[in-house]
């Protein structure tokens, strides 16, 4: 288990690096397209929709540190009125049922990479696979972070019910 949270240690700083470089292209994409629009009186027919690729990049990143850190949204209120077991095994259920959504998005983000690989954008004139792909690596990379999160959660000591007070 310390063999994959330090793999999966490594790839999340290089994707915390990696979203970095975008927000910091992005903001120097969006100041160019100001900068020529506004200032020189003539825009560039590319910014708007490198900033647009960028940001979806950027979207799916943060998707997967939301998957990291466990902060998509979630019911608690329902499920921390059940004792630990059923918690456990709400989570797991939970778990599983994201994981299997993931795999489907997965499967058909694959798919249609194959068909937008000839689809040109239109500004910058790059394959449609290329933004289109932040839809398969933002999902595989979620799909990992999930399955260890069940790992952890199948390999976690079942913790005993609290005991309760008598009233002090």
């Amino acid at each position: 288990m310390a063999m994959l949270d330090k793999i999966l240690g490594a790839v999340a700083k290089a994707i915390a690096w990696l979203t970095c470089l975008l927000v910091s292209l992005m903001v120097l994409n969006t100041a160019l397209g100001v900068f020529c629009r506004f200032v020189l009186n003539n825009s560039l027919s590319w910014t708007d929709e490198l900033g647009r690729y960028m940001m979806i990049w950027v979207g799916f990143f943060g998707c997967y540190f939301a998957a990291r850190d466990g902060s998509h949204v979630g019911i608690e209120m329902f499920v921390n009125r059940f004792g630990p077991g059923a918690r456990r095994a709400f989570a797991v259920v939970s778990r599983l049922v994201v994981i299997a959504f993931l795999a489907v998005v997965l499967a058909k983000s694959e798919e249609q990479l194959g068909l937008l690989a000839i689809q040109r954008s239109s500004a910058l004139e790059i394959p449609m696979a290329i933004p289109y792909s932040a839809v398969t690596v933002g999902t595989f990379l979620m799909l990992v972070e999930n399955l260890a999160h069940l790992i952890r959660l199948l390999a976690a000591p079942a913790k005993p019910a609290p005991a309760e007070s008598c009233g002090n």
